[in-house]
């Protein structure tokens, strides 16, 4: 039988990811840019530190990512538990943003979908054996009927 060749660290991006980049939460509202680097210094040199904002108020999220220089140091950071100004902050690996769909791509989708299945939505709620109002499909009225009990 023909050997089969060694799996390529390609193949399995998530287990060998070797990204410099680790994910802050919990961050307490007085942590700042310049903080997190002086903080983050000590395990490593830090290429980058970012911090993102609220959109109206432009008060801190309470998350940031940081990028080191050398992936081992994040590796290193990740075993480590980390506490900025008294309060424990969680640090995990940062993990690459997916390709998720557009608000708009979404709606869309949805709107097909209920234009889809809408008239045989439709004709299930006409054939349900019950009394009160309707709205009938031939003339587009509203009409009353009264199913009797058996």
């Amino acid at each position: 039988p023909p050997m089969m060749a060694p799996p390529q660290a390609s193949n399995f991006p998530a287990a060998t990811d070797l990204s410099g980049r680790v994910f802050v939460g919990r961050l307490p509202p007085t942590a700042s840019v310049e903080g997190l680097k002086a903080y983050f210094q000590n395990f490593g040199e830090v290429s980058d530190c970012y911090v993102p904002l609220e959109y109206p108020s432009k008060q801190p999220r309470g998350i940031a990512f940081v990028t080191f220089a050398d992936p081992q140091v994040a590796t290193t950071v990740l075993s480590t538990e980390h506490n900025l100004h008294g309060q424990p902050i969680a640090v995990d690996r940062a993990a690459p943003k997916e390709n998720k769909p557009r608000h708009e791509e979404v709606k869309q989708e949805t709107f097909q979908l209920q234009t889809q299945y809408a008239p045989q939505y439709q004709q299930l709620q006409y054939q349900q054996p019950a009394g009160g109002y309707y709205m009938d499909p031939n003339t587009g009225m509203a009409s009353y009927y009264y199913a009797q009990p058996m």
